[in-house]
């Protein structure tokens, strides 16, 4: 009975997976998103790196090495292409899915935790990341918490030694709770000695000296000490006011709250399922180390990892979908406690599907609006944008045949390597607190030697653009000729 049980657990998820990957194709693949924004961050980093510009020395860049090397070779394998990315992040998707199907099999999860983890795979796995980084962050964690849940600790601190490379924030928290957790087990069965620690904890050890001397070769090892140190991401919340009680407040206390909001959106889920997991996280603290009771632990932890997140890593309103798996995934365990605990875990299922209304309308319209176009490398867009980047292109050929050459002002995006006739990206991102000074000055000097400037009108309505005065200065020796629904194009 067990194996049929592992087989439809894991069929479930991993074809809920597959479905949501296509059914999320005009997001994931959607041109805006590619070419204005993070998504597009995949390719110009790649670009930047290959022309000799060291991650974190020479351009901003908050996040850790490992998902550059990981792009790296998956673009030499299948080129440099955002349907190559949708490749990668699919087959991600598939294995996120499966090491939540681990997790229900480990602790023997009851079907009302089932149907929650089902349901709410649209919000748990980041089939559309703004960036790679964050789906090979909940891989590793996902994966790690299977283990955990399993009990295999030095498999999951191997796991969460590798996400130290991905992103310098959760893994740093978790791994530092599962040690804690660790040494407190050997405590309890009177096992604690250095050689049984050091035992659990070589293969993270191993893990983080190969990951260690692969990335150093391959970006240089100050780029590698950057990228492991959090001060970059701590200056980026502070320039732009990140945190759960700044920026994101408009999760929970947006400028106009209605009842709607918090049913139709994924606010009154999150919100409500956060209260319950802290609530079972402090009524499993005192069971979290007794025998056989592995559910409170992994439930304690996910509750102290979600703390942390709010507290720590909360940044802007649509933060929350970075690490909603690990709110989801303790939730659920708690199904298995008792008959109360399952009835309740029904109810925010309930209130997770009435919360993916706004979402399912938006994908519908996105599903009716757009749709892939040669104009626009063969992404999803909508008719106003596939006019827009028309007569840029159009735009760009004349100034390229007059002998002048056009530049494009974004925050993010790709859309200088989508768009061959535009001067090449050399920066990657253009907001402020993540850009690096001389990524404003290459910037800078290369918009002042164009003879076109197109610029995308919310970088500079958005407020986020750094020393803007000068790109304003320089934008006033210019005269403004077409206006689109998303591009501005000055000529000197």
């Amino acid at each position: 009975m067990s194996g049929h049980r592992s087989l439809i657990v894991f069929t479930l998820f991993t074809a809920e997976a597959v479905l949501l990957a296509i059914l999320f194709l005009p997001a994931t693949l959607g041109f805006a998103a590619w070419a204005y924004s993070d998504q597009g961050a995949n390719l110009t980093a790649q670009y930047l790196v290959a022309r000799g510009y060291q991650p974190a020395i020479d351009f901003g860049y908050p996040y850790g090495l490992l998902p550059l090397l990981v792009a790296h070779i998956w673009f030499w394998l299948f080129a440099a292409t955002p349907q190559a990315c949708f490749g990668i992040t699919a087959i991600c998707a598939v294995l996120i899915a499966c090491a939540f199907a681990r997790i229900v099999l480990a602790l023997n999860v009851e079907l009302a935790g089932i149907m929650l983890l089902l349901i709410t795979l649209p919000l748990t796995i980041p089939f559309y990341p703004p960036n790679l980084t964050h789906i090979c962050e909940a891989l590793l964690l996902t994966n790690a918490l299977a283990d955990h849940a399993a009990r295999r600790y030095s498999r999951a601190l191997a796991l969460i030694a590798a996400c130290l490379f991905v992103k310098p924030s959760m893994g740093f928290l978790y791994g530092f709770l599962l040690v804690l957790m660790i040494i407190c087990k050997l405590m309890k069965e009177k096992r604690l000695s250095l050689r049984n620690i050091v035992r659990i904890v070589a293969p993270a050890l191993l893990t983080t000296a190969v990951v260690s001397a692969v990335l150093a070769l391959s970006y240089g090892s100050l780029s590698l000490v950057e990228s492991l140190l959090p001060f970059a991401g701590m200056h980026t919340y502070a320039a732009q006011n990140f945190g759960f009680f700044r920026a994101g407040r408009a999760l929970w206390n947006p400028l106009h709250p209605t009842v709607g909001y918090y049913l139709k959106t994924p606010a009154g889920f999150w919100i409500v399922a956060s209260l319950w997991l802290v609530a079972c996280g402090i009524a499993a603290a005192k069971k979290a180390f007794s025998r056989g009771s592995i559910s409170h632990e992994v439930v304690l932890c996910c509750a102290l990892l979600h703390i942390g997140f709010v507290a720590l890593f909360f940044g802007n309103r649509m933060s929350w979908v970075y690490y909603a798996y690990i709110l989801t995934i303790g939730v659920a365990i708690t199904s298995r406690w008792s008959p109360f605990f399952r009835n309740s875990v029904c109810a925010l299922a309930l209130l997770a599907v009435v919360g993916q209304t706004a979402n399912a309308s938006i994908f519908k319209l996105m599903w009716k609006a757009t749709s892939p176009d040669r104009e626009t490398a063969g992404l999803w867009a909508s008719k106003a944008t596939i006019a827009d980047w028309h007569h840029l292109v159009e735009t760009v050929s004349d100034v390229r045949r007059k002998g002048g050459s056009a530049s494009f002002l974004e925050g993010d995006g790709c859309a200088e390597l989508l768009l061959p006739g535009l001067n090449p990206p050399v920066s990657l991102y253009l907001y402020r607190g993540e850009a690096a000074e001389s990524d404003v000055s290459r910037k800078l000097q290369q918009l002042s030697q164009s003879a076109m400037i197109a610029v995308l009108t919310r970088t500079l309505t958005e407020g986020l653009l750094p020393n803007e005065p000068e790109f304003r200065r320089i934008l006033s020796r210019y005269r403004l000729i077409w206006k689109g629904e998303a591009i501005e194009i000055y000529e000197r």
